[in-house]
């Protein structure tokens, strides 16, 4: 699935991923391939992500935010 991170500045990150773990206000929330259309509020942490070329779970920190998944497509705004 595409995972895109973007702020006010710009694109923070654009990768393919297999797996995407949000810290959602009420707990990580995980996503995989087809997961059902979902919009949340994040609290500052870590967004994880398993990236899809080399398996290798990685992170970006964020400040917070809200993040959009659907067709696919976890976009999340900072």
């Amino acid at each position: 699935m595409k995972l895109t991170v973007v702020s006010p500045g710009g694109v923070v990150l654009q990768a393919r991923a297999k797996y995407v773990c949000l810290p959602a206000e009420d707990g990580e929330a995980g996503i995989l391939n087809g997961h059902a259309p979902l919009l949340a509020a994040l609290k500052a942490g870590k967004v994880k992500y398993d990236d899809e070329a080399d398996g290798v779970r990685k992170t970006v920190d964020i400040p917070g935010g809200i993040a959009e998944v659907i067709n696919n497509e976890v976009t999340v705004i900072i």
